[in-house]
């Protein structure tokens, strides 16, 4: 169509933690002027919207009443929102704005059957594999207390738990109560939060060090929306997420929002929008991206895990997914092969519910590529 690339933007910093900061950044440009220019619309993932709550506009914190009810020039901001909204239906690029996603920690690249083999080169079987691309390296910062910060988030988190099990409800309380290491604002971390700290280079256990953890689950204050007596917790061992009873007990590791967080290389990612019609293996899905010319552009590339699981939408089931992505409540592959004994095995997402799955790398599912957000 000849329209300029960078449709929609998330600001990934916030939605990515959405549990930790109530507001993101959606803001549409290049698609005309106008919109580069003057959209920016600053909604409430979860709330802000409701009578009384509080949104960010222009940067700043303000009340939903007085914002609806007052300036024409909101108004307007509101109309030009929808428009860009309209706009998006006749485009195929879907970008998801800048974001410190740090790397999986895979660096070994496998075949079919799950052997290691020679990473491989362009045009060749398997080539495009999460091992060969390198995102936002991990920065994680011992501070000797029995906590540990990210520099990429700005969150710190408990080294290790307690060592005691608790139901989701006394965890959010155990958290919410707690004075340690000096600060008091602890809380339990959302699912993505959780995520964010997963080695997926490694299992048994897939967490980064200095982490330590036990061989269960942790878990997050995210509800599993679809099932409203359970919420999601991420098994330690091998880093997948389940969806947990409520009232069972797990263990917890606290986080807090720490000091602003170091300046990271970060570059936006940009997806196709809607969904193909064909199912592809694993390696048909890592040849299909590699070969793809969209937009004008050929260096698509099949996700890895952590990026294909940044565009779940926890708010939504069936799909859990924003709306303006054309999204089925299906099986998407991703590029990271699972850190198991068995190698035969990537991971994927099931978009219905926001489930990460292992499936055997022989069989067929859906594909959505991405470009972006990588370092040198």
């Amino acid at each position: 169509m000849g329209i300029a690339e960078g449709y929609y933007f998330h600001d990934r910093e916030r939605l990515l933690f959405q549990n930790r900061v109530c507001c993101c950044s959606v803001r549409f440009v290049e698609l005309v002027d106008y919109c580069l220019k003057s959209v920016t619309f600053w909604v409430n993932r979860e709330s802000c919207f409701q009578e009384g709550k509080t949104f960010f506009s222009e940067g700043k914190r303000v009340d939903s009443r007085k914002y609806y009810g007052k300036t024409m020039e909101n108004k307007k901001r509101i109309v030009l929102y929808a428009v860009c909204l309209l706009l998006l239906s006749f485009t195929s690029v879907f970008a998801a704005g800048s974001v410190p996603l740090v790397d999986t920690g895979l660096d070994e690249c496998y075949d079919a059957a799950g052997s290691a083999i020679d990473c491989p080169k362009s045009r060749q079987p398997f080539y495009g594999q999460d091992a060969q691309y390198r995102t936002t390296p991990p920065a994680f910062l011992d501070n000797g207390d029995q906590t540990v910060t990210d520099q990429n988030s700005g969150l710190m988190w408990f080294e290790s738990e307690n060592g005691t099990r608790r139901s989701w409800e006394e965890a959010a309380v155990y958290c919410s109560e707690l004075d340690f290491a000096g600060q008091t604002d602890w809380q339990l971390p959302s699912k993505s939060e959780l995520e964010s700290i997963v080695d997926y280079g490694r299992s048994y256990p897939a967490i980064r060090q200095p982490f330590s953890c036990q061989s269960s689950f942790y878990w997050s204050s995210t509800p599993h929306l679809p099932n409203p007596p359970y919420a999601w917790g991420v098994y330690c061992l091998d880093g997948a997420d389940h969806w947990l009873h409520k009232s069972n007990e797990y263990y917890v590791r606290c986080v807090r929002a720490a000091d602003k967080p170091q300046p990271v290389q970060k570059s936006a990612l940009q997806w196709q929008k809607n969904s193909i019609k064909s199912l592809y293996t694993w390696q048909g899905a890592l040849a299909y991206c590699e070969n793809l010319s969209l937009d004008s552009q050929q260096d698509w590339r099949l996700p890895n895990i952590r990026e294909l699981k940044s565009l779940l939408d926890y708010n939504r089931y069936y799909p859990a997914a924003d709306p303006a992505l054309s999204t089925l409540n299906a099986v998407y592959w991703s590029s990271t092969t699972a850190a198991t004994e068995e190698h035969s095995r990537a991971w994927a997402v099931f978009f219905g519910n926001g489930d990460d799955l292992w499936k055997e790398k022989a069989e067929n599912y859906n594909v959505r590529c991405v470009r972006g957000g990588l370092v040198d």
